[in-house]
């Protein structure tokens, strides 16, 4: 079984058994996104005489670029293949990735937007832009950055080079309102360096996720004190967390997962008010406690369900279209024309470790007895 057959096996056992038909809506509201995203495309080329570009709206503190081109080209190259997204020609393509590139610097390996700052001389060292989305796009243009990055660092470090105490400062974040999902992308990258053989940052990411697990609270599962369920803030650093740990890192025996499934089914109601930013995050806590604890299933399904009605009243939002396809890849909707944006995520299948939580809240990695243990 190879990795991408794993993830999809391990997925669907957590699917109700039997298949449903995805609602009408749902489809028809596909439909008007795909071609919404095509007339998007088009009308951005022509404005900016930029491939693979689409200028931020401006709704942000800051002006995010990169998240904007992400949420339109990424999906459509998902959907379509490359050379079918209108505007595609191998020049194009090429410049496309020599522009993307040219947002990192080479000295650090940070990412800035050219728009706004000169990448190789920023204004301000630690105004990094939304840098995820960066790589992210120059994977879908099957590229990569020119230089070693990372983002365990403050902005003025050696490129690639990693921060062991800027990583401590950030897992040990007692704010982090948003933050953790920079301190949980942080785990995945130290990972990454773990299994190209750096092993001299085991006990350094132990020490890391066991930071953030010092931060979660016993009695809701979450990372804030905040009971306004339908804020934002309060289910953000959840899921940024617990969604790099279970999906991409596969951590077992996460904590305060009973807690966690009784936050969201008890509070769902609050959770499905107001905002699509609140009903994607806790649709994946969902989607994680599904998949780590065997409480309550039947229930969770059910909220899910009624999570994706919710997404009625956030029709046109980048939201919306990865929220519904992650529930309905969890409730089993065979005909959805929403991708399942978790299908294939590892769970942590490729790593030579497994991190394991012990009772006492500890961390360890423990090396896999053999290659038979994996996928």
């Amino acid at each position: 079984m190879n990795l991408k057959e794993f993830a999809a096996t391990r997925h669907h056992a957590f699917r109700p058994a039997k298949p449903a038909a995805t609602p009408a809506w749902i489809n028809g509201y596909a439909d008007q996104v795909r071609q919404e995203k095509l007339t998007k495309v088009i009308q951005s080329h022509a404005h900016s005489r930029r491939w693979f570009y689409v200028a931020d709206p401006g709704d942000y503190k800051k002006r995010w670029d990169e998240v904007s081109t992400a949420t339109v080209y990424n999906q459509l190259v998902d959907a379509l293949g490359i050379e079918h997204v209108p505007g595609y020609t191998a020049e194009n393509h090429r410049t496309a990735i020599q522009w993307w590139q040219s947002w990192q610097n080479r000295t650090t390996g940070r990412f800035y937007n050219p728009l706004m700052t000169d990448p190789q001389n920023p204004d301000d060292a630690e105004e990094f832009c939304n840098e995820k989305y960066v790589v992210g796009i120059l994977h879908t243009l099957s590229s990569a950055p020119l230089y070693p990055f990372t983002t365990i660092s403050g902005g003025d470090g050696e490129a690639g080079k990693v921060d062991v105490e800027a990583f401590y400062r950030q897992t040990s974040d007692l704010t982090l309102r948003g933050e953790g999902s920079w301190a949980g992308k942080m785990c995945t990258e130290l990972m990454s360096l773990i299994e190209q053989g750096q092993d001299e940052f085991i006990p350094v990411l132990e020490r890391g996720i066991s930071n953030l697990l010092q931060l979660q609270s016993p009695d809701t599962g979450l990372w804030s004190t905040s009971t306004d369920y339908a804020d934002y803030g309060t289910t953000s650093d959840a899921l940024k967390i617990l969604g790099r740990l279970h999906y991409r890192l596969g951590v077992e025996n996460l904590p305060h997962m009973k807690a966690l499934v009784d936050t969201l089914i008890n509070h769902r109601h609050a959770m499905q008010s107001k905002h699509d930013s609140v009903l994607r995050n806790t649709g994946e806590l969902l989607g994680i406690c599904l998949e780590t604890i065997d409480y309550r299933q039947e229930e969770l399904h059910q909220t899910m369900a009624q999570h994706a009605e919710a997404f009625r009243n956030h029709l046109g939002t980048n939201y919306s279209v990865y929220g519904l396809g992650f529930l309905g890849g969890y409730l089993h909707w065979t005909d959805c024309q929403f991708k399942n944006p978790v299908v294939l995520m590892s769970r942590g299948a490729q790593w030579t470790y497994r991190v394991v939580i012990a009772s006492d809240l500890s961390v360890g990695l423990t090396a896999r007895a053999s290659e038979t243990e994996k996928p």
